[in-house]
């Protein structure tokens, strides 16, 4: 017993002895907070409009289609989603329906807005049904980019050609302050 409390004793004084040593004895340890909240005033709110168009072979709009989302773009990076379509059944065997999504999905990430131009990361994607309800055809069309826009001017973005016919689809976006 007498060991066991003068080896207690003697590690006791040695880790007291290091700790007086130590470069750190006396200062003090000050936590420093950081924040990854940005400032209201650094904050931008912006209603972005996507406009979908369907040309015909003769130049002229075929359909054309609007989704608005509402978007605050920021010095750091910002996000915004927009889903719209139906969920199509489709047959895969007697017995089994699967269920596979048509419409439009819009995707915008990393939207910094500085003044004069938002620039963010797109993704686009238009799917829409054809041929027999039975077994229907899915024409789809996705798009990926890093864009900039001036606010307040419709700019294209996207543009591609209808491999099933002579059609061509656009997507043009705006984006506009929201004061």
């Amino acid at each position: 017993m007498k060991r066991v409390c003068a080896l207690l004793a003697l590690s006791l004084s040695f880790s007291l002895a290091a700790q007086n040593a130590s470069p750190y004895h006396g200062s003090k340890i000050t936590k420093v907070e950081t924040s990854t909240e940005e400032s209201p005033s650094t904050l931008t709110p912006m209603i972005v409009t996507f406009d979908v168009r369907e040309v015909g072979e003769n130049g002229k709009t075929v359909n054309t289609r609007e989704f608005t989302t509402r978007l605050t773009a920021g010095t750091s990076f910002h996000a915004c989603t927009l889903r719209a379509g139906s969920k199509i059944p489709v047959q895969t065997n007697p017995a089994t329906v699967t269920y596979v999504d048509v419409g439009v999905k819009f995707d915008c990430q990393h939207a910094r807005f500085d003044g004069n131009l938002l620039t963010m990361q797109v993704t686009a994607e238009i799917s829409s049904t054809g041929g027999q309800a039975s077994q229907p055809t899915i024409a789809q069309n996705t798009w990926d980019a890093l864009i900039s826009l001036k606010p307040g001017v419709k700019t294209v973005v996207f543009k591609s050609d209808d491999l099933a016919s002579k059609r061509t689809f656009e997507v043009a976006i705006r984006a506009d302050l929201i004061r």
